[in-house]
């Protein structure tokens, strides 16, 4: 037993890397575990500047290159400060963990398993963390117009009642530290988290009875104690985010949110306090099972004073008397919607009306009567499908109502662009070239007045037909942006684009917009089709320098 225990703690044979698998197979394995590595790498970033670029592109072609450059600038930076700022916290705790941890020389394991485990727990740590890292860093991402709106926040000048701040601190900054402190709970707990596993994992490799240190157990507590002070000020914001209840009658804070739900939690923020104070002691005193108590009375009070004291006076207290204690709340709510929505500066006036116009009144408002609607856009909308669609891959998907000077008359009419739906192109028609090149507008609209039939009750019609004719020169009937136009199509191909069918064949012309993204080089080409999973965007012979993507 005794040369046995020697054995297990002499250092390692010279042969030990050979029979570990270090030999000559060890290095060519790890390099093509790096280079594979490096290849996944490079993708993730290329697929990833991919998106940034035909971005960039679309954003510049509509001449918003400011909003994109500030999107993704804070983006960018809330995801490096976030994951720089978890990866100091993380690792910190780590490494002081792996510090304060005994040594192995009393170590009941091999010296072969140790060494393993020890390259493990090393390679784990730094994987991890630069996971976890991305993580929490791409959380943060999301929160780029929470961190916008904050750093450009403006007084609105108006003061809410139940606080007394003005309204732009709860459209602003409340929901901006609400993001940071659900980041700061997180990282705290997925760091004790963390420092438990290098702890754990350092006792199973010492073997015997656990003993831990003072300074491991401040380690710990201190820990417990950051997340108690982020749990404590989650409780002080959760006092101002009874503004948005919507447990009342109406929305915003209401008679159980005033009476029970904001003690509730000066309550509960005062039970974080006490439980932090045990767990200093519990440190101090190495009495763990005092902290084990203030966690467990957290959780009983969040339970009883939390959800069921608030409960309990909703149904014992408010619903029997409803109306007279929610009124002042709702009076609130009535007062802050017309200011919201600017109806406290409207101006009543007494109109005296009559139950029938009379012929003067008639004669003096000949417009207004002339124009009364009578058409129901849902039926009309039908009709123009009926009557005008002309080709089953046309459709009217919408009818609007506008007014326009007719003839030296100002009219409301009634009016719905015919646009293209390639899907309803037969099947041998659907190909690339017809989908994408050539099949990429709608022609024209239908357009009628709000109250006048034909004969046979149709709508009389002011303007129609492809061409289009009637009422209105239309210089450009072309339509390439429609409520239909979801998907992508390709302009200033070497194959003319389709206009409408005629009688004598079809009538074809080229796009004359200022609009579109340049298809001008190959490496344009190939991130498109890339981006949009088209491979014919690199390789067709049918775009030209011209060639733009709408």
């Amino acid at each position: 037993m005794e040369s046995l225990d020697k054995l297990w703690q002499q250092p390692p044979p010279p042969d030990a890397g050979k029979r570990l698998g270090g030999g000559a197979a060890g290095p060519g394995r790890r390099r093509l575990l790096i280079i594979g590595g490096i290849i996944i790498l490079l993708f993730i970033l290329a697929n990833t500047a991919k998106g940034f670029f035909t971005d960039w592109l679309w954003f510049q072609d509509l001449t918003y290159q400011t909003v994109f450059t500030r999107r993704l600038g804070t983006q960018v930076l809330m995801f490096f400060i976030s994951a720089l700022a978890f990866a100091a916290v993380f690792l910190g705790n780590v490494v002081l963990a792996q510090r304060l941890s005994p040594n192995t020389e009393g170590r009941t394991l091999p010296w072969a398993i140790v060494s393993q485990l020890q390259r493990l727990s090393r390679w784990s740590v730094i994987g991890g963390t630069i996971l976890i890292s991305l993580i929490f860093g791409a959380i943060m991402v999301d929160g780029w117009i929470v961190a916008l709106k904050f750093m450009n926040a403006q007084p609105f000048g108006v003061i809410d009642p139940l606080f007394s701040r003005d309204v732009s601190f709860y459209v602003f900054d409340l929901p901006f530290w609400r993001m940071i402190n659900g980041w700061l709970l997180g990282a705290f707990i997925v760091s004790l988290l963390g420092t438990l596993a290098v702890y754990a994992v350092s006792h199973g490799v010492q073997g015997g009875k656990p003993v831990i240190s003072r300074r491991v157990l401040a380690h710990v507590g201190g820990l417990v104690i950051a997340i108690l002070a982020v749990a404590a000020w989650s409780y002080r914001l959760g006092i101002w985010d009874v503004v948005f209840s919507a447990q009342g009658v109406v929305d915003g804070a209401g008679y159980t949110d005033v009476h029970a739900r904001i003690p509730a939690q000066w309550i509960l923020f005062g039970v974080v306090i006490v439980c932090t104070g045990l767990v200093v002691v519990a440190v101090v005193r190495r009495r763990i099972r005092w902290a084990a108590y203030g966690v467990g009375g957290w959780i009983v009070a969040a339970i009883l004073v939390g959800a069921a004291f608030p409960a309990i006076m909703q149904r014992l207290r408010v619903q029997p008397d409803e109306f007279n204690l929610e009124k002042p709340y709702i009076e609130y709510n009535i007062e802050f919607t017309r200011e919201a929505f600017a109806l406290d500066r409207v101006v009543d006036q007494a109109y005296p009306a009559e139950p029938m116009p009379t012929l003067a009144d008639i004669a003096a408002n000949e417009a207004t009567i002339n124009n009364i609607r009578l058409w129901d856009h849902r039926p009309l909308k039908e009709t123009y499908n009926q009557i005008q669609a002309i080709r089953l891959y046309y459709d009217f998907n919408d009818v609007d109502v506008d007014r326009y000077t007719i003839d030296g008359e100002y009219r409301q009419v009634m009016l719905s662009a015919r646009e293209l739906s390639p899907e309803k192109l037969a099947g041998e028609a659907q190909t690339w070239v017809n989908r994408r090149l050539q099949f990429t507008h709608g022609y024209g609209i239908a357009l009628s007045p709000v109250n006048e039939v034909s004969p046979e009750g149709l709508p009389s019609l002011f303007v129609k037909d492809i061409p289009p004719v009637g009422v209105f020169d239309i210089e450009r009937p072309q339509i390439y942006y429609g409520e239909k136009s979801s998907d992508y199509v390709i302009v200033g191909a070497v194959a003319d684009e389709f206009d409408y069918p005629a009688s004598d064949g079809n009538v074809y012309g080229r796009y004359q917009g200022d609009t579109g993204i340049s298809l001008d080089g190959f490496f344009r080409r190939l991130v498109y089709a890339w981006e949009l999973a088209d491979f014919n965007i690199l390789i067709s012979g049918e775009l030209t320098p011209e060639s733009k993507l709408l």
